[in-house]
């Protein structure tokens, strides 16, 4: 309980993506766990996608990758990649792509990727001279911050052909 509150436990049979001690991703049910990443990085920030497809997690040097559990196939999206989420629907995934210079961010884009064809299809969504970062996407509205000081947040609706 929580202030008086009961927590509800997690589903037994929920998809699960955890860190262990050595920087692997591990994901899976119970003690049925697969390792996910290429060897010679350490990984960190896990998510699953919401029809638990797809795993999103990063490393520390190589950057953003996307594991296709169906398919058993992983893709690098970006070095310098972060900040993954999926849209609650589980058809696209926003991040962000920043590049620094050591001290401070000096360049940053919000990027998509479309999950529903057989190769997930990526694009830049937000892609100007200012430092796009934090990307969210729900309900068809994309929220993300612009600016590395003086920060602003940005909240667009978004129309999709595909």
């Amino acid at each position: 309980a929580l202030g008086g509150r009961a927590i509800a436990p997690e589903p037994s049979d929920a998809l699960r993506a955890r860190v262990d001690d050595a920087g692997h991703v591990l994901v899976g049910v119970g003690a049925r766990t697969e390792r996910l990443g290429p060897p010679g990085d350490r990984y960190f920030a896990p998510r699953v996608g919401p029809e638990e497809r797809f795993v999103a997690f990063q490393g520390l040097s190589s950057g953003l990758y996307l594991h296709d559990l169906d398919r058993g196939v992983t893709y690098h999206l970006a070095q310098g990649g972060g900040h993954a989420r999926f849209d609650p629907a589980g058809r696209w995934l926003v991040f962000e792509r920043l590049e620094d210079d050591g001290h401070v961010f000096t360049a940053g884009d919000v990027m998509i990727v479309d999950l529903q064809p057989e190769v997930p299809a990526m694009a830049p969504l937000v892609a100007t001279d200012a430092l796009e970062r934090a990307p969210d996407l729900a309900g068809g509205r994309l929220s993300y911050l612009r600016g590395n000081e003086g920060v602003e947040v940005v909240v667009a609706e978004l129309a999709f052909t595909r």
